[in-house]
């Protein structure tokens, strides 16, 4: 056999073999780089216990995901997701269209300290851009996502400042539908869909702990940080009350 055909022989087993690494081990590296990109998009540590890939099928499974909570919480996580299923649309070099993702049993871990929560100080680590490429590295890909549900989600009190008298029972957060994220831009950045995704996620669990009373005891200053546009309204009709909310305040976040 000459030479070249031996070179073509051992570069031909080499791809086939590297072909072979890639797609027995197509979901752990998805999982690694799913956790380093989640984890630069929310500044907080994001991990998943599992990643079931469908090529033939165009699915994916997520189980367990965890995002930690900040520095200065108790709670070691702020959220953990029980499932999430995914169903891709179209890939490219340049673009990911995700057809529907379907996020189900997401338990929040609530602490309110007198500064804040830890939800607003989550939402305020956020990063709506990705970190500085190298000059050689090409740009992600963006992502568009048709449909996102998120369903069976709780508030978990943790943290409180006022006396529980016992432990406080879970508050359920109303079920999410969002659509067309990033298809008017013809795609966004991972870190900017993830921002599209949590930020209404955490205004809706932050509007239930508002409205079962779990913010009671935050400072007048905490609240208007949260985004208590209403806050002076508010206070004139809870008769003066300055440094407390309590459960008949409804809807303290906005529409």
């Amino acid at each position: 056999m000459s030479k070249t055909k031996i070179i073509l022989s051992l570069v031909l087993l080499i791809l086939l073999g590297g072909g072979v690494y890639l797609f027995m081990n197509l979901g752990d590296i998805a999982k690694r780089t799913i956790e380093a990109k989640a984890t630069e998009a929310l500044g907080v540590k994001v991990t998943i216990a599992d990643l079931q890939i469908k090529l033939g099928e165009k699915k994916a499974t997520v189980q367990k995901l965890r995002i930690a909570n900040p520095k200065g919480f108790s709670a070691p996580y702020a959220v953990v997701v029980d499932d999430i299923s995914v169903v891709l649309a179209d890939i490219s070099s340049q673009l990911v269209t995700l057809k529907d993702i379907s996020v189900s049993g997401v338990n929040t871990y609530l602490d309110v300290t007198e500064k804040g929560t830890n939800l607003t100080t989550l939402k305020k680590g956020m990063k709506t851009k990705p970190a500085a490429d190298t000059a050689d590295a090409k740009p992600a890909p963006k992502v568009i996502i048709d449909r996102l549900s998120i369903t069976n989600a709780q508030v978990s009190p943790n943290v409180v400042l006022f006396d529980q008298g016992g432990d406080v029972a879970p508050v359920a957060i109303p079920n999410l539908v969002l659509s067309d994220i990033g298809r008017k831009e013809k795609g966004v950045t991972i870190q900017e869909a993830s921002k599209q995704i949590i930020d209404p996620f955490i205004k809706s669990a932050s509007n239930a702990a508002g409205n079962a009373g779990l913010y009671q005891g935050l400072s007048t200053d905490a609240l208007k940080d949260m985004g208590l546009g209403q806050f002076d309204k508010i206070k004139g009709e809870a008769g003066g009350i300055t440094d407390t909310i309590g459960s008949g305040i409804k809807s303290i976040f906005g529409n």
